[in-house]
């Protein structure tokens, strides 16, 4: 953080300074700072998609929807019409993008995105959020489901989350190893799988 306060004392038109400084701001969870210095840093270079991706996630925890996706959809627009833009992050795109669409209730949008995510990466956070929405959406998509919380966990063995998902999968599916996962998420300090291990799981 230093380095970059110092960086913009230098320079004032430093985007790369503005824009990694907004994104610890955004970790600390100081998100009125974060936009603060992301919405400068696109003043600076207003076709960045990477700057697009990190500010549209601020607009996400803060709860701003529409402006998340606004800032997704100006994304992909400057990294389909301006071929020198260049992004590894298109796998989290497309991922923020799904989450977005699934709290907006547009499941639909929701599955293709993390599909679309997935392709461009094998990404633990956009299989277990596909599973969760696939287990929530009907049971018939109980099996899709399993598949992939297997798979977020074979990507990322302490994912604590997946485990939780898995379990609850399980649970619903009637298989007793449930309560293995359930003990695995809480053991990797999901305490939410607490309450199920003491009704469920005794004796087992």
């Amino acid at each position: 953080m230093l380095d970059f306060n110092r960086a913009i004392e230098l320079d004032t038109n430093y985007v790369y300074a503005y824009h990694k400084r907004g994104v610890i701001y955004g970790l600390k969870g100081d998100y009125k700072y974060a936009l603060n210095d992301l919405n400068k840093a696109l003043k600076l270079s207003f076709s960045n998609g990477d700057i697009y991706i990190d500010r549209g996630y601020i607009k996400y925890l803060t709860k701003d929807y529409d402006g998340a996706l606004k800032d997704y959809e100006k994304c992909i627009y400057y990294l389909d019409t301006q071929p020198e833009q260049k992004t590894y992050n298109r796998y989290k795109l497309y991922y923020y993008m799904g989450l977005v669409c699934e709290i907006k209730g547009d499941n639909k949008s929701a599955i293709d995105n993390y599909n679309t995510s997935l392709r461009y990466k094998k990404y633990e956070e956009a299989y277990n959020a596909r599973g969760l929405l696939s287990m929530k959406m009907e049971s018939g998509k109980l099996e899709l489901a399993l598949l992939d919380f297997d798979r977020a966990i074979a990507l990322n063995p302490n994912y604590a989350e997946a485990y939780y998902n898995r379990a609850t999968a399980k649970k619903i599916a009637g298989d007793k190893t449930a309560c293995d996962d359930f003990k695995a998420a809480f053991k990797l300090g999901y305490t939410k799988a607490a309450s199920f291990i003491q009704k469920d799981c005794k004796g087992l």
